[in-house]
């Protein structure tokens, strides 16, 4: 069976950012891991029943300290103001997609775990970036685009290689819907009561294209990001409705841990929503 047979088959998948587990991540149909945490061995271990082994990438977000930000210039980023545009949450700088200098510096790094380290596919994270609202919507078409073509160029060649794109729900899925294989929704507000109108409209709009396109639709949560900010609905009621969604559209759930670290939760089944699940919960979060 092919690497795209099984990921379109998967019923369940986890994502975990530190080294280690393994044998619990080979337990999942998929597993979204960073690979300066794994070696050869480990990554082995994973793919040893079948997981389709997702290398985590981030697509437009470089933090200082990397070996990438030394071979970057000022005129590889997008710019708000003038200046340089930076994610402040995480401290990391926002390169601009069109630049074909980190186009390369991507390509080969990608095709090192794709054709070298053995990884089934990439998890592109951060590109949802363009979707920012600080840019404005010409440019946003104009990044989607490379977007797209970028996406293109690696599906050439990784041949049977798959791409889940993080975010990018509104403009940039309409740009790379018939390149990608999935479309991973990070952090739904599931728990945050004003956003039950954006929550159905995404929904269905993920909805399509997984009718129309194909794709592998997946919702992650993490822990620390959906229970902890005051208003706001606790995090078992949380992943009961989210579980209720995902299952009720054929849309694969994981909730992860905080930081995507530390360990790996329990999947989240339709039978296992209730005492099981919210007992590791209770045992894994402060409530």
């Amino acid at each position: 069976m092919t690497v795209q047979s099984r990921f379109l088959k998967a019923k369940d998948f986890a994502v975990l950012y530190s080294e280690g587990f393994e044998d619990e991540l080979s337990l999942f149909d998929v597993a979204v891991v960073e690979p300066s945490a794994r070696d050869g061995t480990s990554l082995q271990k994973i793919k040893s029943n079948g997981t389709v082994v997702l290398a985590y990438v981030s697509a437009m977000e470089v933090h200082r300290w990397s070996d990438e930000f030394k071979l970057l210039k000022n005129s590889d980023y997008l710019k708000y103001g003038g200046q340089p545009m930076i994610n402040h949450k995480y401290g990391t700088c926002i390169v601009d997609l069109r630049s074909k200098t980190w186009q390369n510096l991507l390509y080969h790094k990608i095709g090192g775990l794709l054709l070298g380290s053995g990884y089934d596919g990439i998890f592109a994270d951060t590109v949802g970036d363009i979707e920012f609202p600080q840019i404005n919507e010409a440019l946003k078409d104009e990044l989607a685009m490379a977007a797209a073509e970028f996406f293109s160029q690696i599906k050439e060649m990784s041949g049977d290689s798959i791409i889940v794109q993080n975010n990018g729900l509104e403009k940039l899925s309409l740009y790379t819907g018939g390149i990608i294989d999935g479309i991973c929704w990070e952090n739904p507000p599931f728990g945050i009561k004003d956003s039950r109108l954006i929550l159905r409209r995404v929904l269905d709009r993920l909805e399509r294209l997984k009718e129309e396109k194909g794709l592998k639709v997946m919702l992650l949560l993490e822990e620390g990001e959906s229970s902890s900010p005051f208003g706001r609905e606790p995090y078992e009621k949380i992943l009961k409705t989210a579980s209720d969604e995902a299952y009720g559209r054929d849309f694969l759930i994981y909730h992860a841990p905080p930081m995507y670290i530390g360990k790996v939760n329990p999947g989240v089944s339709k039978l296992n929503i209730g005492s099981k699940i919210q007992l590791d919960i209770k045992l894994t979060c402060n409530l």
